[in-house]
């Protein structure tokens, strides 16, 4: 794109003026971009960086140093590539230049490097980006296919995240008075260096939370944008001393909290001594809230559904057998098919209305055991399951009971 408001021409203009890559940067690429192997062949183990052959496998490459693993291949040619970083300053921008470096490798000889510089980032002092990228070819999978004679222009943002990979980053940073004043100490967290630079640059409630020391949370909430929303709540933590360990918890933690209409100011919700234990906890309790709510629901709708069941059903009303403490009945309401499924925690309530289905229910010395699903056109028995869909120590009994008595449903089917 042909560079056309003031801040893209200068962009442009200062572009032209980077050096390129120094030999001393590009060392540090080829030794911690790769992976480097051993490689095993008949003479010994050949580094792939080096070319030297060792006798015995080994950790590190005599010769050169680099740490080393072994790969058993009858290769001779591997080809690897990675993307590498440059942070520095430029004038009043913040600038990342971004390398992709090239790995040709033909085992047995030093390995041949390369770098292309594919991507500049130039943020400036309220955390916006402009980008200058090569073309990338757009056929394919790969999102790193690099049309490397193409030229370096400022382009949009790519939705896909083209334009901001994660790179391997050359140590030795130079950056702006502004991300220094705002907390940045040259730890990058883990995080891609132009997401980080950004939100210290644009949000001062993240600029805060480094300052705090609150780490764990500072790097959830660049990753991912989410807990901001709990200001208060992170002002109360820090009020009290509490630092935040397990951020992404601690934010599920409080969306639950909040859920169950809980004072997410309250240092008895917001402060727990272990964040996954209570986390647990409350995910439990927002569970059993909303199947208390769905079954609410569900007994208000069964009343519309009473009649219908009636007219399909209504015939095996009353079917009940017993014998030594095992009682097995005919479950005759909607609403009795409901709280079945709530106590033995399965999901018969949904059953009532298949017109091949018929559901009882076994009760051993008065507790409800399991749930029988018998097919009126079979007349065999389809499932008999426990509490959560398990058999329990009286699912033979309780088989064989229901079997020798098949027949009075039979019977009223034929009626």
């Amino acid at each position: 794109m042909t560079p056309k408001t003031t801040k893209h021409k200068r962009v442009a203009q200062l572009s032209a003026t980077l050096p390129p890559l120094s030999d001393k940067q590009l060392a540090y690429a080829t030794k911690h971009c790769f992976t480097h192997r051993a490689v095993k062949r008949a003479s010994g183990y050949v580094c792939t960086h080096c070319g030297n052959v060792s006798k015995t496998a080994e950790k590190k490459c005599p010769n050169c140093g680099y740490e080393v693993t072994v790969l058993e291949t009858r290769n001779r040619r591997i080809k690897d590539k990675a993307y590498y970083a440059v942070i520095s300053r430029c004038k009043e921008f913040q600038l990342i230049r971004i390398f992709m470096v090239y790995a040709d490798i033909s085992v047995g000889e030093k390995a041949e490097y390369r770098a292309s510089e594919v991507i500049q980032q130039w943020i400036d002092t309220k955390g916006t980006c402009t980008y200058m990228t090569k073309r990338r070819n757009i056929f394919g999978y790969y999102m790193d296919n690099w049309v490397e004679d193409s030229k370096l222009e400022i382009r949009q943002r790519n939705p896909y995240g083209t334009y901001d990979p994660n790179p391997v980053v050359y140590p030795y940073k130079s950056v702006i008075p502004t991300l220094k004043r705002n907390g940045f100490n040259g730890n990058l967290y883990g995080i891609a260096p132009n997401r980080l630079f950004c939100a210290l640059l644009s949000n001062n409630k993240i600029e805060s939370l480094l300052k705090m020391g609150q780490t764990d949370l500072f790097k959830a909430v660049v990753n991912t944008g989410n807990g901001l929303g709990y200001w208060q709540s992170i002002r109360v933590c820090q009020r009290h001393g509490y630092t935040i360990k397990d951020a992404y918890k601690w934010i599920d933690m409080l969306s639950t909290l909040e859920r169950l209409g809980k004072d997410i100011k309250s240092p008895k919700y917001i402060m727990p001594t272990d964040i996954k234990t209570a986390h647990d906890h409350w995910v439990r309790k927002l569970h059993e809230k909303q199947n208390r709510e769905r079954i609410e629901r569900e007994l208000v709708e069964a009343r519309e559904k009473e009649a219908k069941f009636k007219e399909m059903k209504g015939r095996f009303f009353g079917i009940a057998v017993s014998e030594d403490g095992i009682t097995i009945k005919v479950l005759d309401s909607v609403r009795d098919h409901i709280l079945e499924g709530k106590e033995l925690h399965h999901c018969v309530g949904g059953y009532a209305l298949k017109s091949k289905s018929l559901i009882l229910s076994a009760v051993v010395n008065g507790i409800k055991t399991e749930t029988i699903e018998i097919n009126l056109n079979t007349m065999e028995i389809v499932q008999c399951r426990g509490l959560q869909n398990q058999p329990t120590e009286h699912h033979d009994r309780i088989v064989d009971l229901m079997k020798r008595n098949i027949h009075l449903i039979a019977d009223r089917q034929a009626a």
